[in-house]
């Protein structure tokens, strides 16, 4: 080999089983112009307005993202059965949204968050509007929480190793990924956040009672430092005219079509 050149050699890998090291697809290092797998880092991190944030599914593979919204109540559509134009809907509380034009689709549903600089785990993908980019998940912490084991309530624990970047998302590399960081979103102070999401649960039944309201989050506001209460009305739905501020909390709103479980992409498709 000459001096100074790398050569790059790809192996096929078999695909029967989970990676007993936890690694993820494309949460590594760049090589060869390419996002190699690593595990996640064996840490949480609560997730937070403004954090940047990747994830690894099987059906959009690598995606770069930021939490625009926490404490959101949300109403997430089912299909009855697989390809059923009938279902139902659940409510969801304490949720995670994340905006990004193609962070997740039908098929991405389980997939890990992480924050973009430590790859630690954040929360855990489950829905969204595609037409949007708006994605829902479940704070890992609640996820591990469900999982307790019942005999002794131990919670499990995240394998993976110490805390990395995930290349592709943060910083400079040339695979090609849309990046993003913290300051993609202003992140309110915690004292505002803290008073958002009390005059969001103090308004959440009235806010709620409107049909075109399909979730309450808490957001950034405006203003540095602000947090604001973030209003989503489902498109085509006409709705309550809503107040400019509650107790002194702005008001804001965002349009998006119905949020549905992220199910498997194959779900109805003919053979």
């Amino acid at each position: 080999m000459p001096p100074g050149e790398t050569r790059c050699w790809i192996f096929a890998a078999a695909c029967d089983g989970v990676d007993a090291s936890g690694a993820i697809l494309q949460l590594g290092p760049i090589s060869c112009g390419l996002a190699q797998a690593a595990p996640p880092a064996s840490t949480t991190v609560v997730p937070v307005i403004g954090m940047a944030v990747a994830k690894s599914g099987r059906s959009t593979g690598l995606t770069c993202g930021t939490v625009s919204e926490i404490a959101a109540d949300v109403q997430v559509h089912y299909a009855a059965t697989c390809g059923s134009s009938s279902g139902f809907v659940v409510m969801f509380v304490n949720q995670v949204i994340l905006e990004s034009a193609t962070f997740g689709s039908a098929g991405d549903s389980g997939s890990l968050i992480v924050k973009a600089d430590t790859a630690e785990a954040t929360a855990l993908l489950f829905a969204g509007d595609q037409s949007t980019g708006v994605v829902i998940a479940n704070p890992i912490q609640d996820v591990l929480s469900a999982l307790a084991d019942p005999s002794n309530h131990a919670l499990p624990a995240m394998v993976g190793g110490s805390p990395h970047a995930v290349a592709a998302c943060a910083g400079s590399s040339s695979s090609g990924h849309a990046r993003n960081t913290d300051a993609a979103v202003s992140r309110p102070l915690e004292a505002e956040i803290a008073r958002a999401k009390l005059v969001k649960s103090n308004y959440l039944a009235t806010l709620s009672a409107d049909p075109a309201v399909v979730g309450v989050g808490v957001g950034a506001g405006d203003k540095a430092g602000e947090a604001a209460i973030v209003v989503f009305v489902e498109r085509g739905k006409p709705h309550q005219p809503l107040p400019a501020a509650l107790d002194g909390v702005t008001v804001k709103i965002k349009t998006i079509g119905p949020l549905r479980a992220f199910g498997d992409a194959s779900c109805g498709k003919k053979k």
